[in-house]
């Protein structure tokens, strides 16, 4: 902030130093946004404007002839007072970041976390600049969520003093630090710029350093307790631009999270000031009111000063009249009416007011002037009445606003309470059409809730428009922000993804994309069927130059070595070294690319692809504010419904800027201001609009000015007296403008004395008036009002609060006096403390909260919270809501508009010695004659200050040394409170100079004398002087009783207090009536000794027992039980129980432990005796076996209680047996052995199949191990077997086929490193040493049990005979138990005569054809792979496995294939009709016109859905034309158009709207199509195929496979023939679809039309196709033996025949032509027969059962419409539109693999699931060939 001089401003001065904004300026613009026009100013800082070493232009303000670039009016007005608020906004934001700059520069990079401390950081800035600083910042991403949609997530360190420490304390900390971090105010994030890599010495003017601002958009508190090291707040960015560099340098590592810091300054707050500036800026100067009065011109400021101002425009109207009747008092009827332009109505109108109504004179006169101005000022000293007025103004213009005719008052306060007070006085008044805009009333007056614009919006009833409105809009949002989350992630990812570059590549150069897409070049990568995405990664790696230079280097070698034939040299394969420029490398070829080409290429890419990025971005966020703007735009149409209807509408000066479009559409006429001299004048400028005829001001400009956060900008600071920011719009039109006034001179609230104290200092005209005069004296106190002087000094500043005075000797004063006044009969909510400055609040809260409950403004609150905050201590928070019996305890500022019977001040400045700089003492912002106006008058029956008086008497001190001489002059000065005892006021009480004096003096609120009051007893009171229970009826005489008892004579001998009673005077010893004697008998005794009951202790026998019992004398012995123990015996049991004699057994319960059988289960349980058995509930264990074989383990009741007969058996057979039916659901692990050999884990999961295994596959041979998952599909092993010995021939198939040799038994003859011979068998390989026999080195191993029959151990096997095999889990097992435990009789037969019972096998049996599992390991479990020996059976289970696998994969692809078509189906359908209609419509267009206007646009269109490469050429419908849609197919390969189906219309000569139409309705389509090509791909890669591939004998892997059940040519499963189904259901769908559209244009046009002639042949194309298909899938179907599919292929030919022969009838001939007649008769006859023949085949198929038991009716069906289509096509019948019907679509049935049951496969390889058995015990037929399986 500049300071441009001292002392008031120089006009001269001014002018010299006068420096205008922007160009006009002569040094040019300060920065980047210094700009003339206030509407082009960004209200949000730049960096360059935050880092401006020049000063800001800030033009004077109410400084008459100061220099400005504007002249006179509205623009000037407005111009001045938006750069002042804006940079009253951003002074303490700009100092705050300028100075961390700084302590930044000073602060080595070890050191730099001493910034985000307090009390470090405080001095490096200075201790006046308020600013917090956080590290370690992370960005997360951007919200979509509804409450933070469009923010970033950051994260930062937690602030020193919580870090580490609880989550409650963490909680606690960011719930009291209101000040920090607060929603909508401004962060500024500081971080290097570009080039730079972390913090160093940077200088922010050289750009070493970017700044970017961010708004705290929401806190939650929870969120950023969380964690212990982290905290979370959520900004909105206020440039995306920033967001993204930010996330751009964190994704290369340019700067990590420490170097990024987020400062924040607890100055202005950005919301409340960000409203106002774009309500300023929205401002149009022509059209403002009241110009003449508020900004007047040069011309209007020459005529003077305002002497009358006009009457409001509505009150103009001819035959209008102000009713004020309303005013009147009850009871009273008065027709008064006002006439704003006779003056004589006028005076009469004031006149009746003063005698009729509750009014005074001056709010007589007031009233009447109000409404006579349209621009009316009410000033009111304290106590006046101003709200009194105001609510009797708003009275009277509610009650004419219907003659008025001027819409809703618009009713404005500064804060929210002065609002709600305010509207709360209206509602008692009975104005109930009234709505309150702004807070919830949750945090307001709760009775103003019915009256809240946001209840009233929930409880609106929306119309139908209005809700499909809203749900549009939200509708809109979401979607963008989805799309925002997804571009968000992009933005976040480390690099971009393929497919983003390569759309960057098919923009930038069509041709560079197509060699990415058609691969690299041939024979320079071993790979085949590349995709687009591998090929870009295999081109950006050089993999391919990789292998050139690695072809080359090895032609080197041999070169070297001598071993090429070439003597000259080495022949070398070109390699490629260019360096070409970006722009040729743009249009360059892709493959003929160096290294250093391909880097620079691809870094282009990636910048463009990150620069499209940014800009989506972008554009999604300013995408979603305009979304969101639409939705509230949708509940302002709510909003301005229920505002018109309303007739006062309240809200702040704030929420009247932020809701300035609303409020400006309802066009209110009257605005009315309360406390309008504590309101910016800028905020009052914002309220008005054009519409606006009325203004009413009411406030007091000697009280508190409006308040701003820039001390500087002040008038009460020197250099702020040439801008007077905080002088109000009121103020200044009463000095400056010296527009006419009324001013309110009678008060009602404070007692006389009280009231000259501002009376003769700042209100001469201040009367007294009401009842002041009638006020008692304060309880306790010797006068009602005193200043009581002290000379102790303040307290000590610390080193954060430098701004902050406090003092303890005053604070424990006010405590002292507070509780001598509640003592008095005061009440809590009597007695308000005051003070000035906040750590002395803090004092006083500290002292006061102990002995009384406070309550603290919340705008205090948030003052307390911020200043402990600084002080790192906790918040001992106190509430903050002022309720019916708290103290209130508030700062002199948050005070004004309030009064309390009882005012005690703490002045707290008591200095009187000179600093260190040699500056006088001072009483610093005390001094403000408004301040001090604030904190005399407002009290009503009595005020005590506390001070130094000889420091408020200097005179530089304001007002406050006429105060002084006011209070001296009546002796209202003194060291120490003058107290009074009320009781006794002549007590001597020495003044209350220390607290001690109150305790000492007056403990009790009053004297130390005693009280000497007679009590009702006569006695005197012996209490000390007290105030309570005056009458003494509650007093209790403790003196001895006077009286005497009437029948004795004797004295009374107790307390006055207590009653008489009997005489207990003691007269001596007295005989019973027993004979016993009573020692120290009564005198009552004496008199009745037969009431004395006789207290000896006798021995008495019971009279129902022998027993004798000791009682008192005074016992009957009737009444007494015997309570000796006896043994009974009890009638119900037989037990025998002791109890005492007085027991009838009868009724006790036997709890002599037995076991009793339950009712109803079969479980005993032990209990007592007495227990009923059907009362006990079982917890035995159910035990149950389960259908899944477990065990049930829920105890016995809970599962009896859940049985079906449980509910009827308890109510019918309570003791009835319950069988147990219902076990819930098993949780025990299932243990089943799963195919792969592993153990399933998973819980029992009946009637289902366990889950994927998740452990590692155990799949392994000699020559690779796999390193997959186990669910993972993994590569059949191709390589040769290498199970080889000398004794059986060596095994001729791959080695991951079942291995087709004989076992050998013979001992391995090999040498193990110990040098004894192996112990395994001939062609394994050989274990290690410790498993030697003969050595016997590990004993461990030798204890192993080898032989699983004899429990032999190894170290004893006798290997010779039985050799053993070492498992791969490291068990050791002999040949002939593993043979038995692997089952070898069941793939080998043998003979059994060998020796030590083994077994040699002589040749194979087939193998099985349902499901073998992995055999594990008899000792662990773990399956047994990679021994030789047992080949056949390992490999035909790891087989069998991979092709389950295979085959689950394959039916997963189908049914989502079939999916996509299903749907593609059904849309197509539905969408035919339309298409027709659309193409019907078309069919005069001429095709190649069309063609040549469209054809780049329709190529772009359907370049992404075809195969071709390059728009084809425009052809004729020729025989031989290569496009033409033909039916030409192999089986390596294999897809179903062999053409461009997309370019039918350059082929056949289409019109080209025609075939547009036509693809938008195929394209769909043709990717249900890919999706079957994919799956027809992979079919033919089964493990079985893989292996028929690296098979050397083909004829054994066949044989293999027919062994194994398995199709002969390797393609296993059913997707093979499903796949070429579905791509011909999709041909069949296209024939159709083609059929309809020719059937369409054929009854409109002449066949030789190119409409139908192009068609026409399309179709004939289309014909051929479908056959060709047809026999392809019947020969696929034949191969593999699925005879259903054979004969439903069969019918599918029938209606493409049937097609044919519809088709011969769309094209016309010649009837009367003998050779067209004879060309279309030889056609149909072909195509009768072929349609017969097929027919023949079906019908006598040998394999028709048990499906087709609808042929018949198909017979008769299709025969009938093949007679109805040769008719046609002969001419003798005319075409119908309704003969082209729907075709039948086939599909396959699919094998649901994932249920449970047995995998099993027929004989002819499909497979199928046995449900629920692990055996197939019932013959069942195969559904797809009928062949018989099972039983």
């Amino acid at each position: 902030m500049p300071h441009h001089g001292q002392g008031h401003p120089s006009l001269a001065f001014l002018h010299v130093d006068f420096d205008p904004p922007g160009l006009e300026s002569a040094e040019g613009p300060r920065h980047d946004n210094d700009l003339v026009q206030i509407k082009d100013i960004r209200i949000v800082p730049t960096q360059a404007e935050l880092t401006c070493e020049r000063p800001p232009f800030l033009p004077s303000n109410d400084v008459p002839g100061a220099p400005h670039h504007l002249p006179p009016g509205w623009p000037r007005l407005l111009d001045i007072h938006f750069r002042l608020n804006r940079e009253d906004m951003i002074d303490q934001l700009r100092q705050g970041i300028v100075l961390f700059l700084q302590a930044l520069h000073k602060t080595t990079p070890g050191r730099r976390r001493d910034l985000f401390t307090r009390n470090r950081l405080r001095q490096l800035v200075g201790e006046d600049v308020s600013v917090n600083a956080y590290g370690n910042i992370e960005l997360h991403g951007i919200n979509v969520s509804d409450q933070r949609r469009g923010s970033t997530r950051v994260s930062f360190d937690q602030p020193s003093q919580i870090k580490d420490r609880p989550e409650k304390k963490r909680k606690i900390f960011w719930e009291n630090s209101r000040r920090r971090l607060i929603k909508n105010s401004l962060v500024c994030f500081i971080y290097p710029a570009e080039g730079h890599d972390s913090v160093g010495v940077q200088d922010p003017i050289n750009g070493e350093l970017r700044l970017s601002l961010g708004v705290i958009h929401t806190k939650d508190v929870d969120e950023m307790a969380k964690d212990a090291k982290k905290a979370v707040v959520h900004v909105t960015m206020i440039d995306n631009a920033d967001y993204c560099h930010l996330v751009r340098a964190f994704k290369k590592g340019a700067i990590s999270s420490q170097d990024i810091f987020m400062v924040e300054s607890l100055g202005g707050y950005f919301e409340s000031y960000r409203h106002i500036l774009q309500a300023l800026q929205m401002l149009e100067p022509v059209a403002m009111p009241f110009g003449k009065y508020l900004a007047p011109t040069v011309e209007q400021s020459t005529r003077g000063s305002v002497a009358l101002i006009t009457p409001p425009r509505y009150a103009m109207a001819p035959g209008f009249e102000f009713d004020l009747s309303v005013l009147m008092r009850t009871g009273i009827r008065c027709n008064l009416t006002l006439n704003v332009k006779d003056s004589y109505s006028q005076q009469r109108a004031v006149a009746t007011l003063r005698a009729y109504s509750v009014t005074d004179d001056t709010q007589s006169q007031a009233l009447v002037n109000s409404l006579c101005r349209e621009v009316a000022l009410i000033s009111g000293p304290p106590g006046t009445g101003k709200t009194t007025i105001g609510v009797d103004l708003m009275r009277v213009l509610v009650h004419n606003a219907a003659r008025m005719q001027c819409g809703p008052i618009l009713c404005i306060c500064y804060s929210d309470h002065a609002l709600d007070q305010f509207l709360g006085h209206l509602l008692d008044k009975g104005i109930n059409s009234l709505v309150r805009i702004g807070s919830r009333p949750s945090e307001r007056s709760e009775r103003l809730r019915n009256h809240n614009l946001y209840e009233l919006v929930d409880q609106k009833t929306w119309t139908r428009a209005q809700r499909i409105a809203r749900t549009q809009a939200r509708s809109e949002c979401e979607k963008t922000a989805q799309s925002l989350e997804m571009v968000d992630k992009e933005l976040h990812s480390r690099q971009p993804s393929v497919a983003s570059i390569l759309q960057v590549v098919e923009k930038d150069s069509e041709e560079q994309h197509q060699s990415l897409k058609h691969g690299h070049r041939k024979g320079t990568v071993d790979d085949q069927l590349m995709t687009i995405e591998n090929n870009y990664l295999l081109w950006s790696s050089c993999d391919d130059l990789n292998l050139i230079q690695k072809k080359n280097d090895s032609r080197r070698k041999k070169w070297k070595n001598g071993k090429a034939g070439s003597s000259g040299g080495p022949i070398l394969l070109p390699l490629p070294s260019t360096a070409r420029s970006l722009n040729q490398l743009r249009q360059a070829h892709l493959w003929t690319m160096s290294r250093w080409e391909r880097k620079q290429l691809v870094e282009f890419w990636v910048s463009e692809v990150k620069r499209d990025i940014q800009t989506r971005h972008t554009e999604l966020i300013e995408r979603m504010k305009n979304c969101s703007q639409a939705v509230e735009e949708v509940y302002d149409t709510i909003r301005r419904d229920i505002l018109r209807n309303a007739r006062v509408i309240g809200v702040t000066t704030y929420g009247a800027a932020r809701h300035q479009t609303l409020i400006t559409t309802l066009r209110p006429k009257i605005v009315i201001c309360e406390e309008a001299g504590e309101v910016l004048e800028s905020h009052i400028l914002t309220a008005l609009s054009e519409s606006t005829q009325h203004l009413i001001l009411v406030g007091d400009h000697l009280q508190l000015r409006p308040k701003i956060s820039t001390y500087e900008l002040s008038s009460e600071s020197y250099p702020g007296q040439q801008y007077n920011l905080d002088r109000s719009l009121f103020e200044r039109l009463i000095n400056t403008a010296k527009v006419p006034s009324s001013l309110l001179t009678t008060q009602r609230r404070m007692r006389p004395e009280i009231c000259d104290m501002v009376r003769h200092t700042l209100y001469p005209e201040l009367v007294d008036g009401g009842k002041v005069l009638e006020y008692r004296n304060v309880s306790g106190m010797a006068t009602n009002l005193f200043f009581m002087s002290h000379c102790h000094p303040e307290d000590r500043r610390d080193q954060y609060l430098a701004l902050s005075a406090s003092n303890t000797f005053e604070a424990k004063m006010v405590e002292a006096l507070v509780q001598h006044l509640l003592k008095n009969g005061y009440k809590q909510s009597n007695i308000a403390v005051l003070t000035p400055y906040i750590n002395q609040l803090t004092k006083l809260r500290d002292t006061l909260q102990g002995t009384t409950e406070l309550a603290i403004d919340e705008r205090d609150q948030e003052q307390l919270n911020d200043t402990e905050d600084k002080k790192h201590i906790t918040i001992n928070f106190v509430n903050s809501q002022s309720f019916d019996n708290r103290l209130t305890l508030r700062t002199i500022d948050n005070y004004q508009g309030e009064e309390a019977d009882i005012i005690i001040v703490s002045l707290v400045r008591s200095n009187t010695e000179r600093d260190e700089q040699g500056w006088s003492p001072t009483i610093g912002f005390l001094r403000s004659p408004n301040r001090t106006s604030v904190l005399l008058s407002r009290a009503r029956h009595g005020m005590y200050l506390i001070g130094n008086a000889a420091l408020m008497n200097k005179p530089r001190n304001g007002i406050w040394p006429q105060v002084m001489t006011e209070l001296g002059k009546n002796n209202r000065i003194g060291p120490g409170f003058l107290l009074r005892c009320r009781n006794h006021p002549d007590a001597e009480i020495p003044p209350a100079t220390t607290p001690e004096v109150f305790k000492e003096y007056m403990p009790n609120g009053s004297c130390t004398m005693r009280c000497s009051m007679p009590l009702p007893c006569r006695h005197k009171c012996p209490r000390m002087c007290h105030f309570d229970d005056l009458d003494h009826l509650q007093s209790k005489c403790q003196e001895l009783c006077a009286r005497v008892h009437r029948l004795c004579g004797h004295p009374c001998s107790k307390k006055c207090i207590e009653d008489c009673g009997s005489c207990q005077l003691f007269i001596g010893r007295l005989i019973l009536p027993c004979g016993h004697k009573l020692e120290n008998a009564s005198c009552a005794q004496r008199r009745n000794p037969h009431m004395v009951q006789c207290e000896v202790r006798v021995k008495k026998r019971l009279p129902y027992c022998e027993h004798k019992v000791e009682m008192d004398c005074r016992d009957n012995a009737n009444n007494v039980q015997c309570k000796v123990r006896v043994n009974k015996r009890l009638p119900h049991c037989e037990h025998k129980v002791e109890m005492d004699c007085c027991d009838n057994a009868n009724n006790v319960q036997c709890k002599v432990r037995v076991n009793k059988r339950l009712p109803h289960c079969e479980h005993k349980v032990e209990m007592d005796c007495c227990d009923n058995a059907n009362d006990v509930q079982c917890k035995a264990i159910c035990e149950t076996t389960l259908k899944c074989g477990h065990t049930c383990p829920r105890n016995c009741l809970e599962c009896r209680s859940t049985s079906t007969m449980a509910v009827m058996c308890r109510a019918l057979l309570p003791s009835t047996k319950i069988d147990r039916t219902v076990h819930g659901v098993c949780h025990q692990r299932c243990t089943t052995t799963l195919h792969c050999g592993h153990i399933c884990e998973a819980p029992c999961h009946l009637n289902s199949d366990c889950p994927p295994c998740k452990k590692k596959c155990e799949m392994s041979c000699s020559h690779t191990k796999c390193s997959l998952n186990c669910q993972t599909l993994c590569s059949e092993c191709c390589e040769p077997c290498a199970w080889t010995c000398s004794h059986q021939e060596d095994c001729k198939l791959p080695c991951g086929a079942p291995c087709s040799r004989l076992p050998c038994n013979q001992r391995c003859q090999e040498t193990l490193r110990c040098g004894h011979q192996c112990p395994s068998l001939c062609g394994e390989q050989c274990p290690p040493a410790i498993y030697c026999p003969e050595c016997k080195n590990d004993p461990n191993t030798m204890r192993m049990v080898a032989d699983l029959f004899k429990k032999t151990p190894l170290g004893s096997v006798n290997v010779s005979e039985d050799p053993i095999l070492v498992l791969s889990c490291g068990h050791a097992l002999s040949m002939s138990s593993l043979d038995d435990h692997m089952r070898m009789r069941d793939y080998y037969a043998g003979d059994t005569s060998g020796t030590a019972g083994t077994t040699t096998f002589v040749r194979t049996k087939p193998l099985p054809s349902n499901q073998v599992s992995m055999i594990g390991c008899p000792n662990c479990g773990s399956p047994i792979v990679g021994l030789r020996r047992y080949g056949r059976r390992i490999k035909y289970a790891q087989l069998t496995v991979r092709l389950k696998k295979f085959e689950m994969a394959q039916m997963t692809s189908i049914f989502r294939a079939e999916t996509m078509f299903n749907e593609t189906l059904s849309l197509t359908q539905r969408a035919l009709p339309a298409h027709l209609n659309s193409i019907s419509r078309l069919v005069n267009t001429s095709a190649q016109e069309f063609i040549e206007k469209n054809l780049q646009s329709i190529w772009r269109m359907f370049s992404s859905s075809t195969s071709s490469s390059d728009p084809p050429s425009s052809s004729k419908q020729d025989e031989d034309n290569p496009r033409r849609v033909r039916g030409s197919f192999t089986s390596d390969g294999y897809s179903l158009l062999n053409s461009d189906i997309s370019s039918l219309f350059y082929v056949y000569d289409i019109p080209g709207e025609q075939g547009s139409i036509w693809l938008s309705l195929i394209v769909p389509v043709l990717r249900a199509l890919k999706a079957f090509n994919k799956v027809h791909k992979q079919a033919v890669k089964s493990p079985i195929h893989e292996l028929f591939q690296a098979a050397d004998t083909t004829h054994l892997m066949e044989e293999c496979a027919r062994k194994c059940g398995l199709p002969p040519d390797g393609k296993v499963g059913s997707s093979y023939v499903q796949s070429i189904q579905g791509q011909f259901n999709v041909l069949l769908l296209i024939l159709d679809a083609a059929m309809q559209v020719l059937e369409k244009i054929s009854l409109k046009v002449y066949h030789d039309h190119p409409s139908a002639s192009g068609w026409y042949k399309f179709v004939e194309d289309l014909l051929q196709c479908c056959v060709v298909h047809s026999r392809i899938l019947r020969d696929a179907a034949i191969n593999g033996k699925y005879l259903r599919l054979e004969i439903n292929t069969k019918l599918n030919l029938l209606d493409v025949y049937l097609r044919h022969m519809q088709w011969l009838g769309y094209r016309p001939f010649d009837r009367y032509n003998a050779l067209q007649k004879q060309k279309r008769e030889d056609a149909v006859n072909d195509a009768l027969t072929l349609f017969n023949r097929t027919l023949e085949e079906i019908i006598y198929s040998p394999h028709i059962d048990p499906w087709m038991n609808f042929l018949p009716k198909t017979k008769l069906y299709k025969a009938a419409q093949m007679e109805s289509a040769c008719k046609i096509a002969l001419g003798e019948l005319k075409k119908s539109p309704s003969e082209v019907a729907q075709l039948d679509i086939f599909r396959t049935k699919q094998t649901e693999f994932w249920r449970a049951g047995l995998w099993c496969r027929c004989p002819n390889g499909h497979s199928y699931v046995a449900a629920n058995s692990r055996r197939v015990t019932q013959e069942l037929t195969c559904p797809d060939c009928g062949a018989r399986i099972g039983g």
